[in-house]
């Protein structure tokens, strides 16, 4: 059994953010909150509350995790017990809620008490989502926090880009592209994960390197990834093709030199001496020879990658190589529509960051 967003809502009380896929709301006495995510299998649990001394509750939560399954993670930081809860492959909401059970009864054991994140006020606190992450803060914080959001987004804004800066972010990124879907491909494999990975590389560079990343700079950095993502599928068949030319090379070879002979010696024959070959049944077809003697030329003078990188398109139309097409569109489908996927699940939150945006605001029902 899978897990259940109604079912662990109804359960602990909790209502759910869609948005932020997060449960939040008050459990016992603490504001909780528990952020769903599904890809990972995990949930990850935060309840807001301070210590009344200055004890030391490290060991206590250390022992407590060992005792506990799936639990990684438990801290106290900041006025937050947080830690990371494993979704049970079996039982899976049961489990979910009597995890969340038992944190909120630690926090009581711990004598925790109900605070503003932010100054520690035990009164006058609300849930709010900062960023899709659950807080809980006072009034006079929530305003401290909305003002410095503004400034952020203002700094931002007067960030200048570093031209240079982007393209490294960009060529190093393509580079590492191109290198890790060569070797998979060398190894005889396809994976989608090399344009994705490749293509976040190249944006999380772009962005460090280049001060910010706007929206132009993404739009040209995922057509430049999917360039890089296409051309290496051809880069990795023309390296076949030249080493399939090198192993044919001195078969084909003999070949264009008895082809060459054969040639000179019927230049040379009269009408006569023909016929007779004719009636003898000897048939010779000389403009099959002929096309043989031409893909042998071509196998001749492409051994090496940049030649067969360079007349590629009229190799594959070619039979000896026209049966790579299908593995090569499909190589090359895969590497583009990775990098579409992945951009359109890593670029908001990029751009969003560069722009120094950020959001306050109270949870949905």
């Amino acid at each position: 059994m899978g897990f259940h967003i109604t079912h662990f809502s109804e359960n602990t009380g909790l209502s759910y953010d869609k948005k932020a896929q997060c449960f939040w709301g008050t459990m016992g006495k603490y504001p909780v909150f528990v952020e769903y995510l599904s890809r990972r299998g995990s949930l990850v649990f935060r309840l807001y509350g301070k210590l009344t001394g200055d004890e030391n509750i490290a060991p206590q939560l250390e022992q407590w995790r060992i005792s506990q399954q799936g639990v990684s993670g438990l801290t106290y930081r900041n006025r937050c017990l947080s830690c990371v809860i494993a979704i049970a492959s079996r039982d899976a909401d049961l489990n979910a809620i009597n995890q969340v059970d038992s944190l909120v009864h630690l926090a009581d054991m711990l004598g925790l008490v109900p605070c503003c994140m932010s100054c520690g006020a035990d009164y006058g606190y609300n849930a709010y989502m900062l960023d899709d992450t659950g807080v809980c803060l006072c009034d006079s914080c929530r305003v401290r926090t909305l003002e410095r959001v503004g400034q952020v987004a203002e700094e931002h804004a007067q960030v200048r880009v570093n031209p240079l800066g982007t393209v490294l972010g960009l060529v190093t990124g393509c580079a590492v592209l191109v290198a890790l879907t060569f070797a998979v491909l060398r190894m005889g494999y396809v994976s989608y994960l090399t344009g994705y990975v490749g293509a976040l590389i190249a944006f999380v560079l772009m962005k460090k390197f280049g001060r910010k990343l706007t929206l132009p700079i993404a739009v040209i950095g995922v057509i430049v990834t999917m360039a890089a993502a296409a051309f290496t599928p051809v880069l990795c068949f023309a390296k076949d093709f030249a080493e399939f030319n090198q192993e044919q090379y001195a078969d084909a070879l003999k070949y264009v030199n008895s082809y060459e002979s054969i040639r000179e010696e019927l230049e040379s024959l009269t009408d006569e001496m023909r016929e007779a070959l004719a009636e003898e049944g000897t048939v010779i077809d000389l403009p099959k020879m002929k096309a043989q003697y031409e893909e042998c030329q071509v196998i001749i003078s492409h051994r090496e990658t940049g030649d067969c990188l360079r007349d590629f398109s009229t190799l594959l139309k070619m039979d000896t190589y026209s049966s790579a097409k299908g593995e090569l569109i499909k190589c090359i489908l895969w590497g583009v529509i990775s990098i579409l996927i992945g951009s359109a699940l890593t670029l908001p939150k990029l751009l969003k960051e560069s722009a120094g945006k950020h959001e306050l605001r109270a949870p949905t029902m």
